[in-house]
């Protein structure tokens, strides 16, 4: 979700001045992926097909590319060494250009050491004042529902669903299935039941 709004407000902004910014999502990334550049040039044709990949090579070496690599935790444990080595090649190759990868936290990737020239960050949980800012600024269809669901989220459902609450995305949801049903239920397997989920297709530089 951080890397799908970054990539959307840096189109928007997007000038000839600017870097292009191109979104990769990593689960799709096999042991048949021969290098970075066909394997960029795939993502970017899905949204532009008609482009070559001379093109996307020459905006890498006049070093203007963001690329935005999302879901490292959902990559394959086997492809992880390759992946690491091609991501390294790729950076050498082309320098200059910024990169920005996220993933989930999990034991089986420990962290991000491996990646020397990456900078960390990590993203802490939403506080209740800041679930309750998010919401509030969410250009949300009901109006009622939303100012409700603010309400309550102050009183009582903060605390009580912390977890959800204090995560972006689960909180976006958490509204949606407020909205459909009048209530976030307290017992976590039935709010995950109920729940309307959509369909949802580190910093070098």
């Amino acid at each position: 979700m951080f890397l799908t709004h970054m990539f959307l407000s840096l189109s928007d902004d997007y000038s000839n001045e600017s870097k292009l910014p191109i979104f990769v999502t990593l689960k799709d990334y096999r042991d048949n992926t021969q290098d970075f550049i066909p394997f960029i040039w795939k993502a970017v044709k899905s949204f532009t097909p008609k482009i070559s990949m001379e093109a996307i090579i020459q905006t890498l070496e006049n070093k203007r590319i963001t690329l935005m690599l999302d879901g490292l935790d959902e990559l394959q444990s086997s492809l992880q060494e390759k992946f690491n080595i091609d991501l390294e090649d790729f950076i050498k190759a082309y320098p200059g250009n910024n990169v920005f990868m996220t993933s989930r936290p999990t034991k089986s990737l420990g962290s991000f050491v491996s990646f020397t020239r990456f900078s960390v960050f990590n993203i802490e949980p939403l506080e209740k004042r800041q679930a309750i800012a998010l919401v509030t600024k969410l250009n949300y269809w009901n109006i009622e529902a939303k100012e409700n669901f603010i309400k309550d989220l102050d009183k009582h459902l903060y605390e009580d669903h912390k977890e959800f609450a204090s995560n972006p995305l689960l909180l976006t949801i958490m509204l949606m299935a407020y909205n459909d049903f009048g209530e976030v239920p307290a017992k976590m397997h039935v709010f995950y039941n109920k729940l309307p989920w959509p369909s949802i297709g580190h910093h070098h530089k």
